[in-house]
């Protein structure tokens, strides 16, 4: 394998600077997103997205900005017989009350996993993924249906969208902080047996 020489890249640096068309997409780099400007037009202009057979389906639903797209699928495939058995133009299942128990499961499984690692190294290379990873949003269909399951559902009426579940990224920090200062706690203290006032406190 040929190394890299500096006179390559000399070379290259001058011909660049030499290009007209490399300055002015250098210029519009400082300001602009790379994808939107490598997007071929006259390609984009093709995608008219018209299909020769439209299917009906309720009004599609946003997850905004989170990972909750599979919670929004698996909502979406039950509605869709619910609104058709009892003949409804719209209809939509809480996504927020789904989030909020995967979130409930997700912090328990963390607790409990952590008494697994009271009092190995601090470096373990499992504890430091359990706590790298924290919880997240995402999940999958078995996921979803243990959740139906155990917590049943509720229209959207009974639980809203809010402004802290269609942007989850802030309370997910704030929880995983919260996790990682427990697991300190728990760790400190060592002995399962007397972590129950920990876990229960508010």
């Amino acid at each position: 394998m040929e190394k890299m020489k500096d006179q390559w890249i000399q070379n290259w640096n001058e011909e660049l600077n030499q290009d007209l068309k490399h300055k002015t997409l250098r210029r519009a780099l400082v300001e602009n997103d790379l994808s939107k400007i490598a997007i071929k037009q006259e390609r984009a202009s093709l995608n008219t997205f018209r299909f020769s057979k439209e299917i009906e389906t309720l009004p599609v639903t946003n997850q905004e900005k989170t990972g909750r797209c599979w919670i929004m699928a698996g909502l979406n495939f039950i509605r869709e017989r619910i609104a058709k058995k009892y003949n409804l133009q719209e209809f939509e299942f809480s996504q927020n009350y789904i989030a909020f128990y995967d979130k409930l499961e997700k912090v328990n499984y963390f607790i409990e996993s952590i008494d697994d690692f009271l009092n190995c190294e601090k470096d373990d290379r499992t504890l430091q993924h359990i706590l790298s990873v924290g919880i997240q949003d995402g999940g999958q269909w078995d996921m979803f249906v243990s959740l139906v399951e155990k917590y049943g559902l509720v229209p959207k009426d009974a639980m809203i969208e809010t402004k802290v579940s269609s942007q989850t990224y802030p309370l997910n920090k704030i929880i995983n902080t919260k996790l990682r200062q427990y697991t300190a706690k728990a760790r400190e203290i060592g002995n399962v047996s007397q972590l129950a006032s920990l876990k229960n406190k508010p």
